[in-house]
């Protein structure tokens, strides 16, 4: 019996959507990929362009992010089965006051 997700990629391949899906798919493992401790400091927004942007709580932990960027690259790949994120842009939450 085939697998929903496989049959889900393929339709999505068909439509031409198959590498906006799998960009997506980037967010919903986010929190796995990273830990606890960092999925609790940050909030993936969106992917785009090979690119997932996601929005850090603070300076601190965005330096830690950038020194940890190119693990997490290949951990959100190999867990999407594919390499379809290239780049990490880290952008600081801003506070509405």
């Amino acid at each position: 019996m085939k697998k929903v997700s496989n049959i889900l990629d393929k339709v999505m391949k068909n439509l031409g959507l198959s590498k906006r899906y799998n960009e997506q798919k980037s967010i919903l493992f986010w929190d796995e990929v990273v830990g606890q401790r960092i999925s609790e400091k940050t909030k993936p927004l969106y992917a785009k362009n090979r690119k997932l942007v996601v929005e850090v709580e603070n300076s601190a932990w965005m330096n830690e992010l950038l020194f940890l960027k190119s693990e997490i690259i290949e951990k959100l790949n190999k867990k999407t089965g594919k390499w379809i994120i290239e780049d990490i842009l880290f952008l600081l939450k801003r506070e509405v006051l």
